[in-house]
């Protein structure tokens, strides 16, 4: 609490010292409070390109962890409405930096920031440590199509939940495909 009220403390330390607080609060198994931490923090720096998904996630995972599954779905999906977002106003700025080029004008280069598809796996991944194939699934597919030639972890995610399932050929095929196109 005293960090917190440090006023040399800057705008973007104040997100991450919340979130190791959340941290803290969830490894007490105080899971309910974790995510509302975790939800200020995010509140503090929705802002900035990379720093609003760690508080996010970690709501997620605590919000699973309470249990309240609808709950973390809920985030999930603004999460990855977020991630969506943001590229989509990276792309637009980057798309207005380089008409300013070709007239010949000077042109600031956005930060990028994290590609839907790996927002969305990274939230597979935590639905399915938490014993939620179904929703893991939605949220592997979700990265697949934010990012059809690429996506290799999602891809990787669906063949371990296809092989978990006794699907062995679908995870063989996913898991071929993952490692051809991820040059592996």
């Amino acid at each position: 609490n005293q960090l917190l009220v440090d006023p040399t403390l800057g705008v973007e330390q104040r997100p991450r010292v919340l979130s190791l607080v959340a941290d803290c609060e969830f490894m007490q198994g105080r899971y309910e409070r974790a995510a509302e931490i975790h939800l200020q923090s995010a509140s503090g720096c929705m802002d900035h390109h990379r720093l609003w998904f760690r508080p996010l996630l970690g709501c997620v995972r605590s919000l699973l962890k309470a249990p309240h599954v609808e709950e973390a779905v809920t985030m999930a999906q603004h999460a990855l409405d977020v991630a969506k977002t943001k590229m989509a106003q990276f792309d637009a700025e980057v798309r207005a930096a380089n008409r300013r080029l070709a007239e010949g004008q000077s042109a600031g280069i956005p930060a990028l920031p994290i590609r839907p598809s790996v927002v969305a796996s990274r939230l597979a991944d935590q639905f399915m440590r938490e014993g939620e194939p179904e929703i893991a699934q939605q949220f592997f597919a979700q990265a697949v199509e934010a990012s059809p030639g690429g996506a290799n972890r999602a891809k990787q995610g669906m063949a371990q939940l296809a092989l978990a399932a006794g699907d062995c050929t679908t995870a063989l095929t996913l898991s071929s495909e993952a490692i051809r196109q991820g040059q592996y």
